[in-house]
């Protein structure tokens, strides 16, 4: 399989000079890896978007390393070493502070398994077989051609099988070989394009785009745990509010969350709550805030489920707690959330949704049951903006996200004649807002 139609002969082999990587921007324990490897005569090449990410002058997430040691000789070289995975073993080196290198031996390009025996690792992408290949077909194997570029620490050359440095110079994502066959692999390389493009302000080639759209019904066929897990890197991003757009182009948004299309499609691409709210969650966390993702997930819920362009429409209108609860439901039946996150989801809203009607009507709004959840409560009212609070609480909720993760502390109220006994349950504010 040709990765793509040019002239030039692979692979291509850029010097020190040529793409600038240093090995001051690598991770030492990466390094550390690496030098072992290469001592016991085997290969050693930092891979994927490691690789991606120094090429584009960022702070690359995750040192991630391929070689032609198989599991066992990589056990037998590193003592702090564990094999995980049943199809494709993978070998994760441990190193103080819970940092993992993970090393991979080279892979062999090989027909794709059935969908329902997908087998996934650690950052839940598809483990194919067990068949071991050399850094060409390991290559010719990966989702994006900028995702197959390898550094070899024995030359300190970037290797390009994939044509990867032209499209990083002319800011394309390009999918490698042919499209429509490799979506109909693994439809989840779809969401992939579409979050790279956006991270690096690349553009998607016309070939991939088309074949996106035509193909975006696929989606529909990954486990959905796995279709989560992939959103879920885009919710904390940064980039939220442009990913989803972008998804909603391609046809993706109706196939992921069908029961928000729509009035969804219409809130992210007019000036509205949920895309001012999403703005303002997205420039939180570009500035280094800490948000998790059921302030995000709260935020798609909370317009999404109740189809309300503003939170007036949602506060003055007849919904009430149980009316709200059973939207939610709805709306996340598609995907996969996890029945711990949509109870997170739940409650953070409820809190949310009583502090406004209990303030309205004079009363003073709870305070949140955990520390998680006051946390949530403080980013979730940032990002709406709200003014509507009374002042007391107003003042904690335009606390900066990254004070209150430097602090920690949630005040609690003094005890006073012993234990406190258990408010009784049910709702604590008013059924409806008239």
């Amino acid at each position: 399989m040709k990765p793509r139609s040019i002239d030039k002969k692979f692979p291509e082999v850029y010097s020190r000079e040529q793409h600038g990587i240093s090995r001051n921007s690598i991770d030492p324990d990466a390094l550390k890896v690496m030098y072992r490897l290469l001592r016991h005569d085997f290969k050693a090449y930092m891979v994927g978007g490691g690789v991606r990410d120094l090429l584009l002058k960022k702070r690359p997430k995750d040192f991630d390393v391929s070689t032609d040691a198989t599991p066992n000789q990589i056990k037998s070289i590193f003592g702090n070493c564990r094999i995980i995975g049943k199809r494709f073993k993978l070998a994760h080196v441990f190193f103080r502070g819970g940092k993992v290198i993970e090393l991979s031996t080279f892979r062999d390009y090989s027909d794709p398994i059935d969908p329902q025996e997908e087998v996934l690792d650690r950052k839940a992408r598809l483990l194919r077989d067990n068949k071991y290949g050399t850094p060409e077909t390991d290559a010719l194997r990966r989702d994006l051609t900028i995702n197959g570029l390898f550094y070899d620490l024995a030359t300190f050359s970037v290797i390009d099988y994939v044509g990867g440095m032209h499209d990083l110079k002319d800011e394309i994502v390009r999918i490698i070989g042919n499209p429509d066959e490799r979506l109909a692999e693994d439809p989840v390389r779809m969401i992939r394009a579409v979050r790279h493009a956006v991270r690096a302000n690349f553009r998607i080639e016309e070939n991939c785009q088309r074949s996106i759209r035509n193909n975006a019904v696929l989606i529909k066929q990954c486990p959905e745990l796995r279709v989560y897990e992939e959103l879920k890197k885009d919710l904390c991003s940064g980039y939220c509010l442009p990913i989803l757009r972008q998804l909603d182009e391609y046809h993706l948004l109706q196939y992921l969350l069908p029961e928000l299309t729509g009035s969804f499609s219409f809130l992210l691409s007019s000036p509205s709550r949920l895309s001012v709210s999403l703005g303002h969650c997205d420039q939180l966390i570009r500035d280094g805030n800490s948000v998790s993702p059921t302030v995000v997930l709260s935020l798609i819920a909370l317009f999404g489920a109740t189809k309300a362009v503003s939170l007036d429409q949602i506060t003055k209108s007849d919904l009430t707690r149980e009316d709200l609860q059973r939207s939610l439901k709805e709306s996340f039946s598609t995907l996969a959330v996890p029945r711990k996150e949509r109870g997170k989801i739940s409650d953070l809203i409820d809190h949310w949704y009583r502090s406004i009607i209990l303030a309205r009507t004079g009363r003073r709004a709870p305070r949140a049951a955990d520390r998680q959840l006051q946390k949530d409560f403080y980013a979730f009212s940032a990002c709406l903006d709200l003014t509507d609070i009374r002042s007391s609480e107003r003042d904690a909720q335009n606390r900066q996200p990254e004070e209150i993760e430097e602090t920690g502390n949630i005040r609690r109220g003094r005890r006073r004649g012993g234990r406190r006994r258990n408010r009784r349950s049910g709702n604590r504010y008013p059924q409806a807002i008239r």
